[in-house]
């Protein structure tokens, strides 16, 4: 089931997310909301609680969005699968580092698979752009 945020969406959360510095220094207290920052470190503090608070409503109104669209399952597996994509992310990577420090800088599986040679979709486009360098004149 795939129902991610579109390139739109994804845009208009960054610039949200990315002006949110941007309106706390404009207004400090945010019309109310926080105190006046004493210093940077109050101010960081400020961003980070804005940061959540943009998180957590932008997941929240994609999950009501969910519920109206595609019904209240749809919204629901949605939330499980977001919250539960660090966990399982985890579970796949944690060695990563221990392999990268061995030297393995790609996955063994892919590195000993039969990609097909010069017949692969990859080596017909540089095929292409070496005939295409050929016909140019000199």
């Amino acid at each position: 089931m795939k129902v991610g945020y579109n390139q739109t969406r994804k845009i208009i959360l960054l610039l949200v997310w990315g002006s949110a510095p941007t309106a706390l220094y404009a207004y400090p207290t945010l019309f109310g909301l926080f105190a006046p920052p004493v210093d940077r470190l109050d101010f960081v503090r400020h961003v980070g609680v804005l940061w959540l608070a943009i998180g957590v409503g932008g997941g929240l109104a994609r999950m009501l969005q969910l519920f109206a669209a595609r019904g209240v399952t749809t919204g629901l597996v949605w939330s499980f699968k977001v919250l539960t994509d660090p966990f399982h992310n985890i579970a796949l990577y944690w060695n990563s580092p221990l392999r990268l420090m061995r030297g393995e800088l790609i996955d063994s599986a892919i590195a000993d698979a039969d990609w097909g040679g010069r017949e692969s979709r990859g080596s017909r486009a540089s095929d292409l752009s070496e005939r295409m360098a050929r016909k140019r004149p000199a």
